[in-house]
């Protein structure tokens, strides 16, 4: 399994210890990256989802207008 298969492995599995309506901070990198995307794509819906670094990556904005 390649690593990126892991990652992606690893963020899908993260999905599970979300609930619905909640605020979600995460860290940054490539697996957060992975995780970013479960998210928007299958993931339960949160309230809020803030990186820990100053920029928010276009792909959550998106999401994050999709939800309103």
């Amino acid at each position: 399994m390649s690593s990126a298969e892991k990652k992606q492995r690893a963020a899908i599995a993260a999905l599970a210890y979300l609930q619905s309506d909640m605020v979600l901070g995460v860290g940054t990198g490539t697996t957060v990256n992975c995780f970013i995307d479960a998210l928007c794509s299958d993931g339960p819906r949160v309230r809020a989802a803030a990186r820990s670094r100053a920029l928010v990556p276009r792909e959550l904005e998106t999401a994050a207008k999709a939800w309103l």
